[in-house]
């Protein structure tokens, strides 16, 4: 394995998951990434946490505060960047020192978003396992 992509829906801040109807949708998100970024398979490889839908965020985050759903969320509940550094924050909180993932946000309306987010995922990828080969 080379790398890791992670999708996290970040406009469902707001929702539960249909499994129990009562856990948020991002926390079990950060749940499941906990759990599998913690694996020693993933220490020598690329880890991408890619937040879409941030087209449906912004507008949700204008009608909805998000720390009445996340108590945890620090900052004003109806700006991008600090809901942003919120989720950045949040996930990077789980990872082990000897990783390093790359956070995005994405649009998936916007093609040019799409295309430039995965094109420097790719160029990511690529560096990290160049990086890898050079020190074996």
């Amino acid at each position: 394995m080379v790398g890791v992509i992670f999708m996290v829906p970040s406009s469902d801040f707001d929702r539960v998951i249909i499994e129990d109807r009562k856990t948020n949708a991002v926390v079990e998100a950060l749940n499941i990434f906990k759990a599998i970024i913690q694996s020693s398979k993933l220490r020598n490889c690329a880890i991408v946490v890619n937040f879409n839908k941030v087209d449906i965020l912004v507008e949700k985050i204008k009608l909805k505060n998000i720390d009445e759903y996340l108590p945890n969320f620090v900052g004003d509940p109806r700006n991008i960047d600090d809901v942003k550094n919120f989720y950045i924050n949040t996930f990077s909180a789980v990872v082990p020192e000897y990783l390093s993932p790359d956070f995005f946000f994405t649009n998936s309306l916007d093609r040019k978003n799409i295309k430039n987010t995965f094109n420097i995922i790719k160029q990511n990828v690529l560096n990290f396992n160049m990086k890898k080969l050079l020190h074996e």
